[in-house]
């Protein structure tokens, strides 16, 4: 490594990564980032963080564009900017170019005060696709574990998913392992889910897995009633 770039590596989804940046945009406090982060060792992907000016201009052919991502595909890998993308890439802030195991992500000085977050750092990751190409899936849901089991309580935000997690935690002395999302994967010792490093309104955020033995669907009723039982 140069003596001008700092390293750390880290293992999220059963994936190590080692990530390299300059030292003067390195953040010092890695965040929830830092429960993931192990020894060197050998390593899957290998993601290289640098700060430029300006970005390069796209290559390739455009398969997937919304207000906050543009996508293109290239012979060797993918390109994706991110940030207010809009019809144009002036509003991008980052360039990944992945190609096989190597990702490049060049991100605007002008994107942030003197250092990147473990935010950033998160999204040159790309975890989403990332997750998906090694046969796994990001899951919005509260997961907590239960006699050494993952229980995943889903629904949309604000039904009730981190309250549910909270009672079983209260009532049942259930472990909450994250309350906003969990990885999913089909693996040959069962179906698993697998700690992130985000953690939503919740700040809960550990690096566990296990074996899932019960997905619940959350979910309102139009009126709350209630009712005095018979003695």
């Amino acid at each position: 490594m140069e003596s001008n770039t700092a390293q750390v590596y880290l293992n999220i989804v059963g994936t190590v990564i080692r990530i390299t940046a300059d030292q003067e945009i390195f953040p010092k406090d890695l965040g929830k980032l830092s429960l993931f982060a192990i020894k060197p060792r050998a390593f899957d992907l290998d993601l290289i963080i640098h700060a430029v000016d300006r970005l390069p201009e796209p290559q390739g052919v455009c398969e997937y564009r919304d207000h906050g991502r543009m996508d293109f595909r290239t012979e060797s890998g993918y390109i994706a900017y991110l940030g207010s993308v809009g019809m144009t890439l002036d509003g991008a802030y980052m360039r990944i170019t992945k190609t096989g195991s190597v990702s490049f992500a060049l991100i605007k000085r002008s994107a942030f005060i003197n250092t990147i977050t473990s935010r950033v750092i998160l999204e040159a990751m790309d975890l989403e696709r990332h997750t998906i190409e090694n046969d796994c899936f990001l899951f919005h849901c509260s997961y907590i574990i239960h006699h050494d089991k993952a229980i995943l309580f889903t629904a949309p935000s604000g039904t009730g998913k981190s309250t549910q997690a909270d009672l079983w935690n209260t009532h049942r002395n259930a472990e909450i392992i994250n309350g906003d999302r969990a990885a999913v994967a089909i693996t040959e010792s069962g179906v698993l889910a697998m700690g992130l490093p985000f953690s939503g309104s919740s700040g809960i955020c550990k690096n566990v897995s296990r074996r899932i033995c019960a997905i619940v669907s959350l979910k309102q009723a139009p009126e709350t009633h209630i009712r005095k039982l018979n003695s």
